[in-house]
């Protein structure tokens, strides 16, 4: 169901390459969830966002995104994890992992 994740350049050179599909950010902090929304809408993307592990998983069993960028500490789980399982669910999904966290 994913649609490819980026379409080529226009044949006449305008336009940037989009995301075709829908992008789906899970942090669980409401201004770094906000920020993307505003990115990828100023880019007339499709975007949602979940707070949580259980909310993202739920969201990609209604609707599978085809890009997934995760926190990697959320609350009620570890991001790549969540990674992992929704891949399980439909292996199509490309997963990006971000942190605010000092490593």
């Amino acid at each position: 169901m994913a649609a490819t994740a980026m379409s080529s350049m226009s044949s006449q050179g305008q336009g940037l390459s989009r995301v075709q599909g829908t992008v789906l950010v899970v942090d669980d902090e409401e201004s770094i969830r906000n920020l993307f929304r505003e990115l990828f809408r100023s880019e007339r993307i499709n975007v949602r966002v979940a707070g949580s592990r259980q909310e993202a998983v739920a969201m990609v069993k209604q609707m599978a995104p085809t890009l997934m960028i995760v926190d990697v500490l959320l609350p009620d789980g570890d991001g790549i994890a969540v990674l992992e399982e929704v891949q399980k669910l439909n292996n199509r999904i490309i997963g990006a992992v971000m942190t605010g966290a000092a490593t």
